[in-house]
């Protein structure tokens, strides 16, 4: 339950990793597209015009963050599209797109309640840090501010499976942290309930009886906690030592818990944990993992299936889990090398993922699971920019000075005419240093 992690916090995850030299891109599924934009036609610039190119490529577009509708019917996501990021909605048949939102400010992210009346969002005064969080009609109406605005920060989490309490993030407490708070829609009131010293989100449990609260310690080092409600008891769920990342957690039901951890591991793993009747936490007990590759996220479906997605090299793979059998099943390919946001449909048999790519901006596909057959929802704006002429790496790996075998991305510049010697190269390091 990372702050990092879209589910919870809605921060943009924009993977615009794009170039305007390269290879030829490799075939790609045709996904049945609703356009969220449409973008007016331009003349291209001049072949050696880089400022026209580099200024066509800071301004492609992004869609993120979808959440669905109680019936499964339509998705809700944040898009670029209007200029200042805004809530889009999206038929998921691939019929219609509104623009539900027209905050001045910049929206960060969306939750559908599950009850169906709200939605809610966060918004950030002038682009900045101090985001607020309102409560936004589904069916139209003025938005509700639930927070105290000012220079209190606020993330969301998530609403509670009756859609009566919507947890988040808020450093509303004065105390430097961010603390876990409950918003109750029938009361209108707030309440704090587990303080941090730094960062900290929350998961509740089905009855809203229990949460586990997530802390960063340090970085690379974080924790989950068992907490009650009612007592305000907390119980710690991941002992360690030294450092290890505890990154997301899910309630299977009131009394099983499902994570994503490496401790006593190099990888990020999926974990279960039993809690006693008397509410008493069972050990860590991994159920799937990979040697070569970190759990993203991962959701639970129907039937007893969780979807995880692996982050192998950098690039996203997604497989299947049978909680019965503990059988893992490769999943379909996904169009783009890079996948986060994922959420499941009420119903647990879709999922929506934010797909991003070397040549394809940020956009919000569905994956209906049982066929494995992505829809594309959102359509994120490229005005000027042939995405078929933008690079697609290779991946390369190659061995240390002390025999430690590392990898990265290879992007081969197109190189037209005569040229000598070797053409410019970018370096870009990037390791961490608590993960790939």
């Amino acid at each position: 339950m990372k702050p990092s992690n879209p589910r919870f916090s809605q921060v943009p995850a924009i993977f615009l990793c794009l170039f305007m030299i390269g290879c030829s891109p490799s075939d790609q599924p045709e996904p049945s597209v609703q356009n969220a934009v449409e973008p007016a036609p331009a003349a291209e610039p001049a072949a050696d015009d880089l400022e026209t190119s580099v200024a066509r490529m800071a301004a492609i577009g992004y869609s993120y963050g979808g959440s669905y509708s109680p019936d499964a019917k339509q998705i809700v996501f944040v898009s670029s599209g209007a200029g200042v990021p805004q809530v889009w909605r999206a038929v998921t048949d691939g019929v219609g797109l509104v623009q539900v939102t027209t905050f001045d400010d910049p929206v960060g992210g969306v939750l559908w309640s599950p009850a169906g009346e709200h939605l809610a969002v966060s918004v950030a005064p002038g682009g900045g840090l101090n985001t607020q969080i309102f409560l936004v009609p589904a069916q139209g109406g003025e938005p509700i501010q639930i927070t105290e605005g000012g220079q209190v920060n606020n993330w969301l989490n998530e609403w509670s499976r009756d859609g009566r309490y919507l947890a988040y993030s808020s450093n509303a407490a004065g105390n430097g942290g961010m603390d876990c708070w409950l918003y109750d829609t029938e009361s209108g009131a707030a309440r704090m309930i587990a303080i941090t010293d730094g960062i900290g989100s929350c998961q509740l449990s089905p009855d809203a009886q229990r949460a586990v609260v997530w802390r960063m310690q340090s970085r690379g080092n974080t924790n989950m906690y068992l907490l009650d409600l009612a007592t305000s008891s907390e119980q710690l769920l991941t002992p360690h030592v030294g450092l290890a990342l505890s990154n997301q957690a899910e309630f299977v039901n009131n009394d099983t818990l499902l994570l994503s951890t490496n401790i006593d591991r190099e990888f990020v793993a999926l974990a279960r944990i039993d809690i006693a009747a008397d509410g008493t936490p069972g050990p860590v007990n991994y159920i799937a993992g990979r040697d070569d590759a970190d759990l993203d996220s991962f959701e639970m479906l129907a039937d007893g299936k969780i979807a995880l997605m692996w982050d192998a090299a950098g690039r996203s793979e997604l497989a299947y889990l049978d909680l019965a059998s503990g059988e893992v099943t490769a999943g379909p390919e996904l169009p783009t090398e890079i996948a986060g946001g994922m959420d499941a449909s009420p119903d647990r048999t879709m999922l929506t993922l934010s797909l991003s790519g070397s040549a394809s901006p940020t956009n919000v596909w569905q994956l209906d699971t049982s066929s494995g057959v992505f829809t594309q929802i959102s359509d994120s704006a490229h005005e000027g920019v042939d995405l078929d002429t933008l690079v697609r790496p290779e991946l390369m790996t190659y061995t240390a000075h002390d025999g430690l075998e590392l990898s990265g991305w290879l992007y081969r510049a197109r190189v037209t005419g005569s040229t000598e010697g070797a053409p410019p190269m970018v370096l870009n390091f990037h390791g961490g240093p608590e993960g790939q």
